[in-house]
């Protein structure tokens, strides 16, 4: 995912799919020269994954 694509889902609050599972970007942070995207799981198995930081290329619009 673009990260232009990445900062639409965050403000739209669009469901975003990495390694297989859904997540909502929670916040955007800038960590040195990166742009890193904090995401949290959404679904009904939620509470088995943790909140994770990801780059937009991790990121998926769509599951595989």
């Amino acid at each position: 995912m673009l990260y232009s694509q990445a900062v639409k889902a965050l403000k739209e609050q669009t469901p975003v799919y990495c390694l297989g599972h859904k997540y909502r970007i929670k916040a955007n942070k800038i960590k040195s020269r990166y742009h890193v995207f904090e995401i949290e799981p959404i679904g009904p198995r939620a509470s088995q994954y943790e909140t994770i930081k990801v780059s937009a290329d991790s990121l998926e619009s769509e599951p595989d």
